[in-house]
């Protein structure tokens, strides 16, 4: 059919239509992008912002253990200062604790990968845990007699296994990723 063909009555509706259902059909995706928008944002604010924000803690929670247990190992925990144990303690128990939630976060992901990296990591940090404590308490007991021999043991150790095994995954820090 041709333009010519129509009738002025229809012309006229035809030229006030179409533009109309132009509009109507850009407000619709307009109104969808935004809605999409709106549910990514949520996502971030809700999720993401907050795993990378854990997964920042958590780092420092590593390096506060190590801080507290050389603490105690230097003062040889006396004159008062011996809550470098306690202190140690409470931040093993926060890395611990963080990384309960992101192997519920991932277990409600189904993300195996994810979820062996931690398993790998919490093996790991308790076994390293453990021997920063023999470490500082032979310090503690003997001082650099009984606590310098096993140096070299926990430097073969930590340059082994803590880059590659504690350190938080970047994908947790930048947790960009919305599965």
């Amino acid at each position: 059919m041709h333009i010519d063909k129509l009738s002025v009555k229809l012309r006229i509706v035809l030229g006030f239509a179409i533009p109309i259902i132009l509009f109507v059909g850009f407000a619709m995706f307009l109104t969808q992008s935004l809605m999409t928008i709106k549910s990514q944002t949520e996502v971030v604010k809700n999720e993401s912002l907050v795993y990378a924000l854990l997964a920042k803690e958590m780092e420092l929670d590593v390096t506060q253990v190590q801080q507290f247990l050389t603490d105690v190992s230097a003062t040889r925990a006396k004159d008062g200062l011996n809550d470098g144990w306690k202190e140690a303690d409470a931040h093993f128990n926060n890395f611990m604790a963080g990384l309960d939630k992101f192997q519920k976060y991932y277990q409600g992901k189904s993300d195996k990968t994810q979820l062996y990296a931690l398993a790998s990591i919490k093996t790991r940090g308790q076994q390293f845990y453990e021997q920063g404590k023999k470490l500082a308490a032979a310090y503690v007991e003997g001082g650099s007699d009984q606590g310098n021999p096993m140096m070299p043991e926990r430097r073969i150790w930590r340059n082994k296994y803590m880059h590659s095994s504690l350190t938080i995954p970047n994908s947790w820090k930048a947790h960009s990723h919305h599965g």
